[in-house]
């Protein structure tokens, strides 16, 4: 919708543009006769056709939807009624259908995982944190060597639950070197939850041989998330080396920490 306004916008500006070119023919006259001066001459025609084009080039580089860069996206209205006939043990194929109408992930993440996952299950995890707190991981793609997950936190210590589609701060590599800040609603790599401190971290590989990448320890709030560490192996080394094999809770052995300073 927000793209949509933006064409408008542009289409609107070249409409009044145009008007003005139309009510003040003494300038454009004077502008043709200036441009017949310095290069050949172009009718009026030529000069609209390159104001239009300029108009559509604009068009074209309008930024896209940016990922909204706060922690969780909630639902609540009338969530407790839906909640109250879904299963979370023993789930069948239908169940995934069913908890999709409830959470709603994207259409992206769904046929990822109808075109990649061959297991068996649906690729709904259910952990239980605290308090009637619910970690909900949502598998997408099984990928090659590391899948993709999108996350949600259901709170369901009051009658009116909540469901939080969590955004991750996280650091990314754009060019396998240099690491810039970043959010995610679907995370890439292998997750492990932490059942006592309910933490969960994530092993993001940066190449199949899984020697290179990023760990990353994130907590939970009531609705939020928080990457509490965060640790790195990038660039990878020019030579292949053994896969990461770190211990549970614990960055790979010879990884750097990464920090905002």
């Amino acid at each position: 919708m927000k793209a949509l306004w933006k064409y408008l916008l542009v289409l609107l500006t070249a409409l009044l543009l145009l008007r003005v070119f139309t009510v003040f023919p003494t300038r454009l006259k004077k502008m043709e006769e200036w441009w017949q001066r310095k290069h050949t001459a172009w009718p009026r025609g030529i000069w609209l056709a390159s104001f239009l084009g300029a108009m559509f080039a604009l068009a074209c580089v309008v930024p896209a939807e940016q990922v909204p860069t706060d922690n969780v996206v909630a639902r609540s209205a009338g969530l407790a009624e839906a909640l109250t006939p879904l299963r979370k043990q023993d789930l069948r194929v239908e169940d995934r259908a069913a908890w999709r109408k409830v959470l709603g992930w994207t259409d992206d993440c769904e046929q990822a995982f109808e075109i990649s996952y061959a297991g068996k299950g649906v690729g709904i995890e259910f952990h239980a944190l605290r308090d009637g707190m619910t970690l909900v991981a949502v598998l997408c793609a099984a990928g090659a060597y590391q899948p993709s997950f999108m996350y949600y936190l259901l709170d369901e210590s009051s009658p009116n639950a909540v469901a939080s589609l969590l955004n991750f701060p996280t650091y990314e590599s754009p060019d396998g070197r240099f690491l810039i800040h970043a959010r995610h609603v679907e995370l890439w790599g292998e997750p492990s939850l932490l059942h006592n401190e309910r933490e969960l971290t994530v092993l993001s590989l940066a190449r199949q041989t899984g020697d290179c990448g990023t760990w990353a320890r994130y907590g939970f709030t009531r609705r939020e998330v928080e990457l509490r560490e965060f640790w790195a192996r990038l660039p990878c080394p020019a030579e292949i080396e053994p896969p990461a094999d770190p211990k549970p809770g614990e960055p790979p052995e010879g990884w750097r920490r990464v920090d905002d300073d």
